[in-house]
């Protein structure tokens, strides 16, 4: 009974709770974004969230795998986590930025990923890559100045 009062195991206890949906959440956007990887999540003993990224196809491990590839993964758990919270909060999320989030992914996944972020309301993604401007409120800088 102290245990689950403790910082830890409350964190413990609503993270367990939550992984199921996170996963679920984490997964559906790797597959629309043709990711290689499936993401598994775990609550360690101190309350914290470990993520392992595995994957049967082109990279062995999340370690193993591109730059942009990893970026794409990395993205997805965060659109994972934002449709989390939205599902479960009373109120809005608000906004999200993304910064340089195209920087080393190829334009086949900057364009899928693009896809994605448009369709979720209050993302803003900041680039200098150009290939990425098709999307929706992707917003990119050039020489100091934001282009809109």
């Amino acid at each position: 009974m102290v245990e689950l009062f403790g910082p830890a195991g409350c964190r413990q206890t609503m993270l367990a709770q939550a992984v199921p949906s996170l996963a679920l959440q984490t997964n559906e956007a790797l597959t629309e974004m043709q990711s290689p990887f499936t993401a598994n999540f775990s609550v360690t003993r101190a309350g914290g969230l470990d993520v392992e990224m595995s994957s049967p196809f082109k990279a062995p491990s999340y370690e193993g795998a591109s730059r942009g590839e990893r970026m794409v993964a990395d993205v997805a758990v965060l659109l994972g986590i934002i449709k989390l919270v939205r599902s479960r909060g009373s109120k809005s999320f608000g906004q999200t930025f993304f910064d340089e989030v195209f920087d080393p992914v190829d334009d086949a996944n900057s364009e899928r990923v693009s896809a994605i972020l448009e369709k979720i309301d209050g993302i803003f993604v900041l680039t200098h890559k150009s290939g990425a401007m098709d999307a929706a409120r992707v917003w990119q800088a050039q020489n100091g100045k934001l282009l809109v």
